[in-house]
């Protein structure tokens, strides 16, 4: 990316800006999320998640693995009805999806969402799961249960 009327930088200021912006992430998810809400008046009373995995070719060879799959991560996705992605999240390519929604419902807590209704398939819909997700509370409810 192209930044003009930058005076001349560095590797390794690239790389603090990068460190900084990892370590505000989850901030910043959520302010860029709060804006584009209201700017786009966006219903989110349901979300859709779902997962998938993929890997990812460079030019340099990768260290040898011990299965004969390719290297892989999984990429999860929370979109609402309309499609437009509220949030992504990427994990090791060797985790199960049945623990994912939970980690993405508090990754959630704090977001400015109205009662939530979770679409998402089979693999996360265990017993735990729902009764975890039965657990939402908005951030202004205060009388129910984390």
């Amino acid at each position: 990316m192209l930044v003009t009327g930058l005076p001349a930088t560095s590797d390794d200021a690239c790389y603090r800006a990068m460190d900084w912006l990892t370590e505000i992430t989850g901030d910043l998810e959520r302010k860029v999320f709060d804006s584009l809400v209201t700017l786009l008046n966006l219903e989110v009373d349901v979300l859709f998640f779902d997962t998938t995995s993929t890997y990812f070719v460079t030019g340099d060879e990768d260290a040898p693995v011990t299965r004969d799959d390719l290297p892989q991560v999984v990429i999860g996705m929370a979109v609402t009805r309309d499609g437009i992605p509220v949030r992504v999240w990427c994990w090791p390519g060797d985790t199960a999806d049945s623990a994912l929604i939970r980690q993405v419902r508090d990754d959630m807590r704090d977001w400015s969402l109205s009662k939530v209704i979770w679409v998402a398939d089979r693999g996360f819909t265990s017993a735990e799961n729902r009764r975890y997700l039965r657990r939402w509370r908005l951030p202004t409810d205060r009388t129910r249960p984390r």
